[in-house]
């Protein structure tokens, strides 16, 4: 009989990257033969009235800016939903309350904390319980973490009390960042193994497979994905776009960003997302996410690092042995050697898989 994983991750955020995250965890697991199911867990800003209504900055400044994004939220609501019932195979219940769990017990195998800012306090507006999986009742299921991550190591003594005991329940823990490997030994007294993204655990002919073959945007381009507003990043992409004599194409995640520099794309489809990525001549970008299609679509980039969480970003970077990629520091002397990087992603892709097959 086929085995069950429970995924619980950040599936339902209009982000690129988390939906794609998403479908690459559940693919995989997939992959190694398991029935998947992601358990349609909502932060309070995620579930249907939270996404429009709710403010995290309890304030009429708060209130002025939900409406401002109120046209964005209506065209990512429609993009990021279309996927998400094309692609995702997601419980039939909603899980919001500690109750919610307890009414519809989630039966698994193997209950697994996916990837991307789960265990991020900063990013969750506190530790979330259910990211940890306080909620499974199975005694002898299994317990995993699949390329989870913190965002950053220097974590609050008041979140390592309230993560420790749930932590410590984990079959397998395996992180995102090298640096969490130190922090979970340091902090929890904790083995764990530090693989790629679920992203990257695909590889790049498993992407080219969810776009469309022809071009999206038939000139050549330079692409910009900026998660963090940076006047700076903004003039070196300007610079960088003239210097190399193609436009300067702008992904923008809301519709207010079409007067920020570049030509504008706003908020593509999430198979658009990569087809960008895979036509562009170069990439400049602050985002995790965008590096790591980059690397699987062999696209030559360079990242300029945000001032939160710029972690993430460093520890592939230094994984793959690419820390000269700053767009503030730019030469054509640092062409990226796709032969090199292919040989390493295959080789952690291997690791990953041995590591989860051993405890499956």
């Amino acid at each position: 009989m086929e085995k069950k994983v429970a995924i619980i991750t950040l599936h339902d955020v209009k982000n690129y990257g988390s939906a794609l995250q998403a479908y690459a965890t559940q693919c995989y697991f997939q992959n190694l033969g398991l029935e998947t199911e992601i358990i349609d867990f909502r932060r309070p800003w995620e579930t249907p009235m939270g996404y429009w209504f709710y403010c995290t900055e309890k304030s009429l400044k708060g209130v002025l800016r939900n409406i401002l994004y109120f046209p964005s939220k209506l065209i990512q609501n429609g993009r990021f939903k279309r996927f998400k019932k094309k692609n995702l195979l997601i419980s039939k219940e909603m899980y919001v309350t500690k109750e919610d769990f307890k009414k519809n017990p989630i039966e698994a195998d193997v209950y697994c904390t996916g990837s991307d800012q789960v265990w991020n306090s900063g990013w969750n507006n506190g530790v979330i319980s259910e990211y940890l999986l306080d909620f499974p009742t199975r005694k002898n299921a299994k317990k995993i973490s699949f390329a989870a991550s913190f965002g950053d190591s220097n974590i609050l003594d008041s979140d390592v009390e309230i993560m420790a005991p749930f932590l410590k329940e984990y079959d397998l823990l395996t992180v995102r960042e090298k640096p969490s490997v130190e922090m979970l030994k340091s902090l929890f007294d904790l083995e764990s193994k530090e693989i790629l993204d679920p992203t990257l655990q695909m590889n790049g002919n498993f992407w080219r497979g969810i776009c469309k073959p022809e071009r999206k945007v038939e000139k050549k381009y330079i692409l910009l994905i900026q998660l963090n507003r940076n006047h700076q990043f903004d003039e070196l992409a300007v610079k960088f776009s003239k210097e190399k004599g193609f436009l300067l194409l702008r992904l923008c995640l809301r519709v207010d960003q079409i007067v920020l520099p570049g030509k504008s794309v706003i908020i593509p489809e999430v198979e658009d997302y990569v087809r960008l990525i895979r036509d562009a001549e170069c990439v400049l970008t602050d985002s995790f996410h965008a590096v790591s299609f980059c690397l699987n679509l062999e696209k030559q980039f360079y990242v300029y690092y945000p001032e939160k969480y710029s972690e993430r970003l460093k520890s592939i970077l230094s994984i793959m042995g690419l820390e000269n990629r700053l767009l503030e520091r730019t030469s054509d002397r640092d062409y990226i050697d796709y032969d090199r990087v292919n040989d390493l992603l295959e080789k952690k892709r291997l690791e990953a898989r041995e590591c989860i097959r051993t405890i499956l």
